[in-house]
């Protein structure tokens, strides 16, 4: 078991893509520094993305291991 990645599954719950991408979701946004639905719907999709790369390393580790 690669622990990073049990640790950073865990993180999506704790809402680590708003604290590592807040500020890249509020690129989306037409006023600075401002939270709208831009802004929410922006890392509502960062945190998909992250949970699919997350998901992605697991079963590549796991693929490599059986080799």
């Amino acid at each position: 078991m690669n622990l990073f990645l049990v640790a950073a599954s865990q993180m999506f719950s704790a809402a680590t893509p708003t604290y590592l991408f807040g500020r890249l979701a509020m690129l989306f946004e037409s006023q600075p520094n401002f939270i709208g639905e831009a802004t929410a719907l922006a890392l509502q999709v960062i945190a998909v993305l992250y949970m699919i790369v997350v998901f992605g390393l697991g079963y590549a580790w796991e693929r490599r291991k059986q080799v």
